[in-house]
This record gives C-alpha cells, sequence and structure tokens, in this order.
C-alpha cells in the first residue's frame, strides 16, 4: 500500500497514528528517512516504509 500509495497513514488506537511513506518526496524541508517494522498478522518485523524525521546530532542515523 505504502509503495503504491506514496504515502498511508496507519492506526494503531484511538488518536493513534503513524505515517509512512515510500520517498524523500513525501517529507518536507530538512527531513530524512528513516526504515520503518511494523507487526502484522503474520509477521513480527515486516517493513513497511518509511518516517520522515528531522535529524539532529542525537538521532541521526547517517
Amino acid at each position: 500500500m505504502v509503495a503504491s500509495n506514496g504515502a498511508v497513514v496507519i492506526g494503531t488506537g484511538p488518536n493513534i497514528f503513524d505515517r509512512y511513506v515510500n520517498s524523500l518526496r513525501y517529507c518536507s524541508g530538512f527531513e530524512q528517512l528513516k526504515p520503518e517494522w511494523i507487526k502484522t498478522k503474520d509477521n513480527p518485523q515486516c517493513f513497511v516504509g518509511y518516517t520522515c524525521y528531522v535529524p539532529t546530532r542525537e538521532n541521526s542515523f547517517r
């Protein structure tokens, strides 16, 4: 779904959700990509796509 739509929002509870994207095109400004995995019915660690984040010295993945 992320690959074909570019970006999706997945809800995990009331007022709780995460946004996943397939490329930097769906992020803004100085954001970068962070790979993400979620638990699915048949896979405890399913790669879902990326989240956008603003890099800092403490959270830089590069």
